[in-house]
């Protein structure tokens, strides 16, 4: 066979002729056949045939047929099941998925996890479909969660209320929530909770803004407390016993609060007439509790009828009289007060406390202290008979907060046999019935078996004492 070397390449000027004599037709190729060289289309080529739409991704239609796909990529966006795919905004490069029903992204793990976005004739849907949480990032940070059970958690990745936001421990960054609503020209209200813990609501003054709590009883909304915003009512606060609901006149309000004063006013349900009130005066001294009864003060404590009145009687104290009997837990006094005996087994400290003084050393509820002066300060330390200052000094039991001076103790570790016999100091903070016998102690009486029985006890500590020698 003859054979042509060309080493500096060819030109032709006319058609390139193939080996049965054909010049060819544009998008034919030179093939090699059986019969030799020869212009052939793409069609004839064995194992290959399709044709194609521009700007389509191909794809194989079957094992030797090219194709359209559903994909179209116009140069600077890409479509699929559109060729118009639509840019979501200047300069955005997007895919744009479409189909007669809605679009969609699916995506999961080969272990069953998935989750999608897809739009649909009812609306946009993003979310996992398989049975695990929902998470928003940003800057790699989970930052919003939305558990199966429908439990949402900002700033918390395990919530368990049906909004959560914050960590649900001590540790963590102080967390907000701010709910405002804007007029158009200025915020009018808020409700925010801030970092220090506090709830906050706050409105506008120079708009009719209100704040009011209310219930539902499917079928109507009940109003128990509301304070108003307006000009014409600042500042007040009405709580509602009766569930009116509407708080107009005065025959539903409990609590008032008024640029004037404080006012209670509750209508009782056996007379509608008749309303009890609390004022105090701009230019008084005294704040007195006053009937409606125009001929006299009296008004009903706990069922008993008193007058009574607190009196400002210098810059630093105040006289509270009761002229008249009044009724305290349910015992009618005349000019005294009566601490009613505890009941149950529980333990129990009622009577006069004090909550002045740091506590030193090991005290303990329970424990007879004393008051000292401690480097300026005053201090409570465990009482004990063998001490000079625990036999002159002011003493009380420990409660575990406050210190009660005059009243009952009811606590069933006592052990007392006996009612009506006096209690002594003890060693380290403890309470007997046997005074101290050694040489040097201290014996003072602080108090009284009440009711041994029921580990009642008196404290009324006795201002006298006397000193063990030799």
């Amino acid at each position: 066979m003859a054979q042509v070397e060309i080493v500096n390449g060819i030109r032709l000027n006319s058609s390139l002729i193939d080996y049965n004599g054909g010049a060819g037709t544009s998008g034919q190729i030179l093939s090699s056949t059986g019969d030799g060289v020869n212009w052939v289309s793409l069609t004839d080529i064995s194992g290959v045939n399709g044709t194609g739409t521009q700007n389509y991704v191909a794809k194989w239609s079957d094992t030797d047929t090219i194709t359209d796909s559903v994909i179209y990529d116009d140069g600077t966006n890409v479509g699929i099941g559109t060729a118009s795919p639509t840019s979501l905004g200047s300069n955005i490069t997007t895919l744009d998925i479409q189909g007669s029903s809605g679009g969609g992204l699916r995506f999961g793990t080969t272990g069953g996890v998935e989750g999608g976005i897809y739009t649909i004739g009812s609306g946009t849907y993003i979310g996992s479909i398989s049975n695990v949480p929902l998470y928003i990032t940003t800057n790699n940070s989970t930052k919003a969660t939305i558990l199966a059970n429908g439990n949402v958690g900002i700033d918390n990745n395990s919530p368990s209320e049906k909004l959560e936001i914050g960590p649900n421990s001590s540790a963590g960054s102080q967390n907000k929530l701010r709910i405002n609503y804007w007029d158009g020209v200025e915020n009018i209200s808020q409700l925010w909770v801030n970092g220090a813990g506090s709830i906050d609501v706050s409105f506008n003054t120079t708009t009719e803004g209100s704040f009011s709590i209310r219930g539902y009883d499917n079928s109507s909304f009940t109003t128990y407390a509301f304070w108003s915003g307006s000009s014409s009512t600042l500042g007040r606060m009405r709580l509602n016993q009766y569930g009116s609901g509407s708080f107009t006149g005065t025959a539903t309000k409990m609590l008032a609060v008024t640029a004037t004063g404080i006012v209670v006013e509750e209508t009782l349900p056996t007379n509608s007439n008749t309303t009890y009130d609390l004022t105090v005066p701009a230019s008084t001294t005294a704040i007195r509790l006053a009937g409606s009864d125009a001929t006299n003060d009296d008004v009903t404590i706990s069922g008993t009828t008193n007058e009574t009145e607190v009196t400002r009687i210098s810059a630093t104290e105040l006289r509270v009289g009761l002229p008249t009997d009044v009724t305290i837990a349910g015992t009618t006094t005349t000019n005294n007060i009566i601490y009613n005996t505890p009941t149950g087994t529980s333990t129990v400290y009622r009577g006069e406390l004090v909550d002045f003084g740091g506590f030193e050393g090991s005290v303990s509820a329970g424990d007879l202290v004393v008051l000292r002066h401690t480097l300026g300060l005053p201090q409570w330390y465990q009482a004990d008979y063998n001490s000079s200052v625990n036999a002159t000094g002011m003493l009380g039991v420990y409660d575990g907060t406050d210190v009660l001076v005059r009243g009952y103790v009811q606590n069933s570790s006592f052990s007392f046999t006996t009612s009506g016999v006096p209690l002594y100091m003890g060693a380290s903070g403890a309470i007997s019935t046997s005074a101290p016998t050694g040489n040097g102690d201290f014996v003072r009486i602080i108090g009284y078996v009440a009711d041994a029985a029921n580990d009642r006890i008196y404290i009324c500590p006795d201002n006298t004492w006397v000193e063990i020698t030799a």
